[in-house]
């Protein structure tokens, strides 16, 4: 954030290119498969360096229950593939990591109870930090986290 009197100003070009695919099949009436897929590559266009933060590849599968009226069981697969430091950052790229979800939601007319455990055998799930922060091994996000939530409809 810049400060008084300074001003944030755009010091590279930067070029750019990806794209993403989601499918979603239901094999049979009971069972629902969800994916996701998202590739992009950032170059700084004077140094023709990785641009640094993102990762080059993500994605994710779902696969979801849908035998029962009130209940829905699912578990999702999450990866977010490594990502390079920007010029100038002289640490390792950030590993990638993958992660599992479980969820299980109970469905009436008029409310929803869902239980959730995400990063459900703890990776070591991290955002890159700038160089010189002082933050030197990145950004930890939640290790193993479990919600409850309960929502109604008015």
């Amino acid at each position: 954030q810049a400060g008084l009197g300074q001003v944030a100003q755009n010091v590279a070009r930067i070029k750019g290119h990806g794209g993403e695919l989601e499918l979603e099949w239901q094999p049979g009436r009971d069972w629902r498969l969800q994916a996701h897929c998202a590739l992009q590559r950032s170059r700084d266009a004077s140094t023709g360096r990785d641009t640094g933060f993102a990762p080059e590849n993500d994605g994710y599968l779902r696969v979801e229950w849908l035998g029962a009226a009130q209940w829905r069981p699912s578990a999702q697969l999450n990866r977010i593939g490594p990502r390079p430091r920007p010029a100038g950052d002289t640490r390792a790229a950030l590993k990638g990591y993958t992660a599992v979800d479980l969820n299980l939601r109970l469905l009436s007319s008029d409310w929803e109870l869902t239980a959730s455990a995400r990063n459900l055998f703890g990776a070591d799930v991290r955002e890159p930090s700038n160089a010189g922060a002082a933050i030197p091994f990145d950004i930890p996000l939640a290790g193993r986290d479990v919600w409850l939530q309960l929502s109604r409809k008015l």
